[in-house]
């Protein structure tokens, strides 16, 4: 969005720009008005009460909220050491759009792709400065940003009869798509006795009325998508607001590490006193999943 009405600006169509703009903010502000307003009932005061807590607002410096951020990434992305190579050339490649900048012939692509490597860059430097955690699906952006540069690093590395380069390139883009299917055949083989969780949505769905409302823990959020559903990542109303009326539980998080146990945690806190008022309906043991509880609340 930013690139086309940069694109309408150089072309000094100011009017084309400013109606691209203005619509543009308006469609997403009032799509997120009614998400809001509508949908969660919310006010602006909750909306930010929300939204605060998840921005950078502990003591110390910024340069060790940063770093402490990079390594938290940096570990639950690579999984240890087993997506290193994926983070490194999804890095490397969203950086080929600001090195070669002055390689690429056409003045729009040139742009195009300058923007993208910039964008996915400054996204990221902000993303470590003022959000702590940093989650791995914040991200997303970035890799989105280095695929769509491999054709084009191909083409410039082809054109300019660089054997050197392109064996680079092709050997990078191989063990990226070799490392992403690894990893897929590894959660494949680890977790293919696993309790079948299309099934458990089937079961859970059979006991939950569907338009009640859920609180759960983010694992179980797929088993009543269809319900109004609070789980611990939510931004929406607190438990005490939102009053549950079932609520699924698992001991799943007790076989997380340490450091993610806290969320969970927490969120059960909060559950306890609506799980004293309530009575469990039915509870069942699972491969992967722990042993899942539905409750309901007694009105």
């Amino acid at each position: 969005a930013i690139f086309l009405t940069y694109s309408l600006l150089r072309k000094k169509t100011h009017g084309f720009a400013w109606i691209y703009f203005l619509l543009g903010s308006a469609l997403s502000g009032l799509g997120m008005s009614f998400v809001l307003f509508i949908c969660h009932h919310d006010t602006i005061a909750t909306f930010l009460g929300n939204i605060l807590p998840r921005t950078v607002h502990s003591s110390g410096s910024l340069l060790e909220i940063f770093y402490k951020n990079i390594t938290h990434f940096i570990e639950i992305y690579t999984m240890g050491i087993k997506r290193v190579l994926i983070l490194c050339v999804e890095l490397l490649f969203s950086l080929g759009g600001i090195l070669l900048f002055h390689r690429i012939a056409f003045k729009q692509i040139r742009h195009l792709f300058f923007f993208l490597g910039l964008f996915g860059w400054v996204y990221l430097l902000l993303g470590f400065s003022f959000f702590s955690p940093f989650l791995a699906r914040y991200f997303i952006l970035v890799p989105l940003f280095a695929l769509m540069m491999i054709p084009r690093l191909f083409q410039l590395a082809y054109a300019g009869k660089n054997k050197i380069l392109f064996a680079m390139i092709l050997v990078l883009t191989l063990g990226y798509g070799l490392n992403n299917i690894a990893g897929q055949m590894f959660l494949f083989a680890t977790q293919r006795g696993q309790s079948s969780y299309d099934m458990l949505c089937t079961k859970v769905r059979k006991i939950v009325p569907k338009g009640v409302k859920v609180a759960t823990f983010l694992e179980c959020w797929p088993m009543v998508a269809y319900n109004p559903v609070v789980c611990q990542t939510s931004l929406g109303q607190p438990l005490a607001v939102f009053n549950p009326d079932y609520m699924i539980i698992s001991d799943y998080y007790l076989h997380l590490p340490a450091k993610r146990q806290a969320s969970y945690l927490r969120f059960y806190e909060q559950l306890h006193p609506f799980l004293e008022h309530a009575t469990c309906v039915e509870s069942f043991k699972t491969k992967g999943y722990g042993t899942i509880s539905v409750w309901e609340t007694i009105k």
